[in-house]
């Protein structure tokens, strides 16, 4: 058992395999597996309306009546309409990896959202990416190692009392 490290770019993360966790913030760089985006249709309100009409060159009642449905629980507050194939009207997956049409001009939920490891749709993204999860992480490793023990922790059911955000 030993420390494992997870970099893409200028991030790294340190998994402890002794305690069975990182040990570091829970934080992951974004694999793009689109499964937040599959799973999830952010609302809006009239600012993001506004952006993303801009964006589209649309005038935000004509953007409203196309991409949006009213959310019933808060005034003034829409729903992005989903895919017929499911997922945000604005998810567009290229090469299997996750692509957004308006990603300049998303909504506040989605420039918020943080991937994590304690989120159950990266986690599910990342086995998603390939079975063997390996071909997911191995770019990221300076060893094949490395990729393989992190790749059988993805595979892992998780500890007894963590919790999903």
């Amino acid at each position: 058992m030993g420390l494992i490290r997870l970099r893409a770019g200028d991030v790294e993360r340190r998994y402890d395999e002794g305690l069975g966790r990182f040990i570091d913030a829970e934080a992951i760089p974004c694999f793009r597996c689109g499964v937040c985006c599959q799973r999830w249709q952010p609302l809006i309100g009239p600012e993001e309306t506004a952006r993303l009409a801009v964006f589209l060159d649309m005038a935000p009642e004509a953007f409203l009546a196309t991409y949006a449905r009213p959310y019933p629980l808060a005034e003034a507050t829409y729903q992005l309409r989903e895919r017929p194939q499911g997922g945000c009207v604005f998810l567009e997956m290229r090469d299997g990896r996750a692509s957004c049409r308006v990603h300049p001009a998303r909504p506040q939920a989605c420039r918020d959202w943080e991937a994590s490891l304690l989120r159950r749709e990266c986690r599910d993204g990342l086995r998603a990416l390939a079975p063997e999860s390996v071909l997911a992480v191995a770019p990221l490793y300076d060893s094949a190692d490395d990729a393989t023990a992190f790749s059988a922790r993805l595979r892992a059911p998780l500890p007894s009392g963590l919790m999903d955000r």
